[in-house]
C-alpha cells in the first residue's frame, strides 16, 4: 500500500456502557485509537423505503496499515463529522500488511 493512498485521518471508537439517572443502560463511544492514516472509498449507495420513510444506506471500504489490535464489529470509525459502523474486518490474504473495514455510514 502506497502512503499517498492513506490521505484521510480516522479515529477508532470503542463502546462503553454506563448507567443513566433512572437506571437505564446507556452505550456511549469513546475515542480509543486516534490519528490513523486511512483510505476511504464509498462503494455503493442506495435508498430504500422502511417504515414509510426513505432510508439511505452507504457501504464504504476503509483501508489502513495493519496493526495488532482486536478491533471488531462493536467498534466504530469516526472521520470528521461522519460515523461508520464496522460490518467486517479483513486482514488481506492474512499477510498482516493491511486491514480493510467494510462499513456502513450512520446517519
Amino acid at each position: 500500500m502506497q502512503a499517498g493512498q492513506l490521505r484521510h485521518t480516522i479515529i477508532f471508537q470503542v463502546p462503553t456502557t454506563t448507567t443513566g439517572s433512572s437506571g437505564e443502560e446507556l452505550i456511549t463511544y469513546v475515542d480509543t485509537i486516534k490519528n490513523v492514516p486511512a483510505a476511504i472509498e464509498p462503494l455503493t449507495g442506495r435508498e430504500y423505503l422502511a417504515a414509510k420513510q426513505i432510508q439511505e444506506e452507504v457501504t464504504t471500504r476503509i483501508t489502513i496499515r495493519y496493526f495488532s489490535n482486536s478491533i471488531d464489529g462493536t467498534w466504530r470509525i469516526k472521520w470528521g463529522d461522519r460515523i461508520y459502523k464496522i460490518k467486517s474486518v479483513i486482514n488481506t490474504i492474512e499477510l498482516n500488511r493491511e486491514l480493510i473495514f467494510m462499513c456502513e455510514e450512520i446517519k
